[in-house]
């Protein structure tokens, strides 16, 4: 019988090639509906899910196209179907929108930088390895009496983006300007070491990804990284490349062709 999974994301963890120690990541506000997650860091990435999301042949695609929906300048907040499609939210007024966006006076030079970043980034892009996460429904009812969302699985493909020293420095400048590069939530630059002595936690199980990802690099400080241990994340292989392969070997209930 097919495992199960809610949806299938592809997430990125990008970091300097030559300090891996240093990410920069995504960190939900205070307007996220998974009420728990607030605050908690994020890959940068999204789901295979939407009218967006239809012409995807693969996780790659996923990922590039994310990335470009994600990191911008001078940008307005996201709306919110995607919530509805992945079952955050049960319903959306067209004109409501996520926290977020990056609405302020923006260096038309400095747009055109991030687009330049954003591109390096999508050409680094190097498969890293593909993780089931199991959220049971007790962590959401911890922190929302009114949590109505069931235990939630999702098949989460994660890929690694290298940058060089140039591109890191001119994302870094940029991440001090403007302090956040996203129109979904806020955009961090911080460390390993950060994230073990402020406690913070990384959202939805991405933990085991980023901590697999340090540890490959010897840094065994990734085993102190707090984390929910209730939180299920096992590695499951490579990313499969095609959503065609990953059909028939799970059955993802929510997908860019199902309503």
């Amino acid at each position: 019988m097919k495992p199960t999974v809610n949806n299938v994301a592809s997430v990125a963890i990008i970091y300097p090639r030559d300090d891996p120690g240093q990410v920069f990541l995504c960190e939900y506000d205070s307007g996220y509906p998974a009420v728990v997650f607030r605050g908690m860091y994020n890959p940068p990435g999204g789901n295979w899910i939407g009218p967006l999301a239809a012409s995807d042949r693969g996780p790659l695609d996923t990922i590039r196209r994310e990335l470009k929906e994600e990191l911008v300048l001078g940008g307005a907040p996201a709306d919110r179907l995607e919530l509805v499609s992945l079952g955050l939210v049960d319903q959306v007024d067209p004109n409501e929108k996520v926290q977020g966006g990056t609405l302020v006076n923006v260096d038309p030079n400095d747009a055109r930088m991030l687009g330049r970043i954003r591109s390096s980034i999508q050409k680094a892009l190097q498969p890293w390895g593909s993780y089931y996460h199991l959220v049971p429904k007790a962590v959401f009812d911890a922190v929302d009496l009114m949590n109505k969302r069931g235990p939630t699985s999702t098949l989460v493909c994660c890929w690694l983006a290298p940058l060089g020293p140039k591109t890191w420095s001119h994302l870094a400048r940029l991440q001090d300007k403007y302090d956040n590069l996203t129109n979904e939530g806020n955009t961090r630059i911080t460390s390993l070491d950060a994230i073990v002595s402020g406690r913070r936690l990384i959202a939805w199980g991405h933990t085991r990804g980023y901590c697999d990802f340090w540890v490959s690099y010897g840094l065994m400080r990734a085993k102190d990284v707090h984390r929910i241990a209730v939180i299920q994340s096992d590695y499951v292989g490579p990313i499969l490349e095609t959503y065609k392969e990953i059909l028939s070997r799970y059955n993802v209930l929510r997908t860019p062709f199902t309503t």
